[in-house]
């Protein structure tokens, strides 16, 4: 069944409402799925920042809780079993706040527990990792999720260490949390997400298990993905750092999408209606407009069967038949006016044009032509072949490539060359076009050539020197490259393809984010601008060259035209790696403490003016000058070698004491200064210098001697007590002479 235009168009118009409707219905449908979505991630990251954060100060105030019981231990009551059975026992927030403690010996022995074991029951805790790890580190800390052995199920245990006047290790306090109680954990297990979403706490590491889950017969076990099959769930986590456990907050797939299905249904019936109702009205109004076409399509059919035919065309008529029979009309005459013109176009063109049969015998030449060749204008010229004029090697290019292609494609376009009536070769560029009839067989050929021959010499010069500067350019270390205004490689010389190890024809054509990687084109996208704006730069480069860092230092040029515009810019760069590795070598050199191994005065100094240049908004930090208080002795009496023994000891004690992004330095002698990034209270501040004189205090043993020394510090803040660094500094230094002057082996700290 063959359809009427009047017919395909009201269809075509009709389908293009549907389509532009259900286009509409499926952007408007995205969006609602996506800002929905956006929404309740946003609302679901600030749940479980805000539970993660109030977890995390949970177990806080549970540990210092915990480690100020600790501290009232004393030796008396660890010796006597009576009294530590009753220091648990006794009424306390220990009690309100955990499901059970326990007391630990060195040995791993549970010594006291409250609730009290039975009778005759020993529990040993020595192969437990928790208690591993106090007895290496003495410091508080949380377990891992385990089975207690009192009997009381899946639990985690806060252990602190319980150290005497020396800060010796004595005993571990311990307080345990069961996970399948009421407390601070299970509540959270049991606290609801939306309708059905919940909470979920895992551990970190290779082997992650539950720490809390709705579902209790999880907990211990080896953790699984988050609502695994469930896409579109979705899936929170946040890091308490405290336990180094992983929270999660979970909203099952279904209850995230309900809401995203009922708008979309309610949307796509909306615009079902509005498509249904377009495309009615939009088919009856098509239908209409295109009536008039109906006649002249009758009309124009006669004319294709029959040229002559004798039709009526209204060319009178003013509506759309006789603006479409006019425009006909004229197409035509305008179609003979055009073979009238090509005539004369040929004749007066100064291309060369020719034509032949399909043995290569002449059947046309313009008068182009004929001069070039040397034939008069009334010259007959079916005598001659066309390959009597063409060069050797043009009749073998006729052979070997333009015939075959012509064949195939129906046209070539080239380069070839022929002999003038001087005997002189003309290098042509050159059209061949193959003509045929109705039944596809080929009547004849067409060639149109334009002389070159002055653009060849000059091109075969601009390639000699093209392949001198490239020779030059091959041999030389530093690599160049010659980069278009559009930023995409012309040239590179082989240093610079080596050093990409690629080769320069892959290289010829690309853009430079694809020669360098995204990354590192953006790093020098400004770089080039300027360049490209016509000024001269230079800059360094980082690059990865088989896993190994490569820094290069880059200078582009600009690529000026005669008129003085910029095409481009050539780039060289050079390999500066060992020169810059060797000053940084040098560099850290100055800045290191020979004896120590700790930042010395300009080392430390580079640190403070770092921090302090660091933006406002950036939390500031706490410094602490340290001086030891018995040192000078030690030199006098046991001579220079024990005292920088000393030193060194009580430098790695420090260091052992610091996290890993705190700076010490020993600036002189025996006085040492820390620098606390993100440390902003006298009381945090006071914690950790607390820890460094304790360090200090401890004996050191030199050989077979055991020397006491101990330290004083002075504590100041920055920004809050000090607008300078000068300021800062003397704030300190003061503190530490007041430290001194109060008798010494105490901490002072700045109103």
């Amino acid at each position: 069944m063959k359809l009427s235009l009047k017919l395909k168009v009201s269809l075509i118009a009709a389908a293009a409402i549907m389509v532009l409707a259900a286009v509409v219905a499926w952007t408007q449908d995205s969006r609602l799925a996506r800002d929905f979505r956006e929404v309740l991630d946003e609302q679901q990251d600030a749940l479980a920042e805000s539970m993660a954060d109030h977890l995390g100060d949970k177990l806080h105030t549970y540990m210092t809780v915990l480690e100020a019981q600790a501290a009232q231990l004393d030796a008396a009551t660890l010796r006597d079993a009576a009294a530590r059975q009753a220091f648990l026992s006794r009424p306390s927030p220990l009690k309100a706040l955990f499901d059970g403690l326990a007391l630990v010996d060195l040995d791993g022995n549970l010594v006291a527990n409250e609730p009290p074991l039975p009778p005759g029951r020993h529990i040993n805790v020595a192969d437990r990792e928790y208690f591993q790890r106090m007895r290496s580190q003495a410091r508080s800390l949380v377990s891992e999720p385990i089975e207690a052995r009192t009997g009381a199920g899946p639990a985690i245990l806060l252990a602190v260490p319980v150290t005497d006047a020396q800060g010796r290790l004595q005993a571990v306090l311990v307080g345990g949390l069961r996970l399948l109680r009421p407390n601070l954990l299970g509540l959270m297990s049991q606290a609801p997400v939306g309708r059905t979403g919940h909470f979920e706490i895992v551990t970190r590491g290779p082997e992650p298990v539950y720490v809390i889950h709705p579902d209790p017969s999880r907990i211990l076990r080896p953790a699984q993905t988050p609502a695994p099959g469930d896409a579109h769930a979705v899936v929170t986590r946040k890091i308490v750092a405290l336990a180094d456990w992983e929270l999660r907050v979970v909203l099952p797939g279904w209850e995230v999408r309900a809401p995203v299905i009922q708008a979309q249904r309610a949307l796509a019936s909306d615009l079902a209606l509005y498509a249904l109702a377009a495309a009615a009205f939009v088919w009856a109004v098509m239908r209409w407009m295109l009536q008039p076409l109906a006649g002249l399509h009758r009309a124009i059919h006669i004319l294709r069967r029959d040229p002559q035919a004798n039709v009526a065309i209204d060319t009178r008529s003013r509506d759309e038949r006789g603006d479409l029979a006019r425009d006909f009309q004229a197409l035509l005459n305008e179609l003979r006016s055009r073979e009238r013109e090509r005539a004369t176009l040929f004749e007066a063109s100064t291309d060369y044009i020719i034509q032949t049969d399909v043995r290569g015998r002449l059947l046309y030449l313009n008068p182009a032509a004929r001069r070039v060749l040397g034939l008069a204008p009334d010259q007959p010229v079916h005598n001659h072949v066309y390959s009597d004029f063409n060069t050797a090697q043009t009749n073998e290019q006729f052979r070997q490539e333009i015939v075959p292609a012509v064949l195939e494609q129906g046209h070539w376009v080239g380069e070839t060359g022929f002999y003038d009536a001087q005997g002189h070769e003309r290098r042509v560029s050159h059209l061949v076009i193959a003509h045929r009839d109705d039944a596809g067989r080929i009547t004849h050929f067409s060639g149109v050539m334009r002389d070159i021959t002055d653009q060849a010499a000059m091109q075969r010069q601009a390639q000699r020197q093209a392949a001198m500067l490239r020779s030059v350019a091959d041999r030389l270390p530093t690599l160049v490259a010659v980069v278009g205004a559009d930023e995409r490689v012309r040239y590179v010389n082989r240093a610079y393809a080596l050093w990409l190890q690629r080769s320069e024809s892959e290289l010829l054509g690309q853009s430079l984010d694809e020669v360098l990687g995204l990354q590192h084109a953006n790093a020098s996208r400004a770089w080039w601008q300027q360049a490209l704006a016509g000024e001269e730069v230079q800059f360094e480069r980082e690059h990865l060259v088989q896993r190994e860092r490569r820094c290069l230092r880059v200078s582009c040029v600009p690529l000026r035209l005669d008129d003085g515009s910029v095409d481009g810019f050539v780039e060289f760069a050079h390999d500066v790696t060992t020169h810059k590795a060797e000053a940084e070598h040098w560099k850290s050199l100055a800045e290191i403490d020979p004896l120590t191994g700790l930042l010395n005065r300009a080392g430390f100094e580079a640190r403070l003016r770092a921090l302090t240049a660091q933006d406002s908004a950036a939390p500031g930090f706490a410094l602490v000058y340290l001086d030891l208080d018995h040192f000078k002795p030690v030199n006098d009496t046991h001579g220079h070698p024990v005292g920088d023994e000393v030193l060194r000891l009580f430098a790695q004690r420090l260091q052992r004491r610091l996290r890993a992004h705190d700076s010490v330095a020993r600036i002189g002698g025996d006085e040492f200064a820390v620098l606390l990034p993100g440390v902003q209270t006298a009381h945090d501040s006071r914690v950790v210098a607390d820890k460094l004189l304790e360090a200090a205090h401890q004996p050191f043993r030199v050989g077979e001697r055991v020397l006491h020394i101990g330290a004083s510090a002075g504590l100041a803040l920055w920004p809050t007590q000090a607008q300078t660094l000068e300021q800062l500094v003397a704030r300190a230094d003061a503190q530490l002479y007041r430290a001194k002057q109060a008798g010494r082996g105490r901490v002072s700290v700045a109103e």
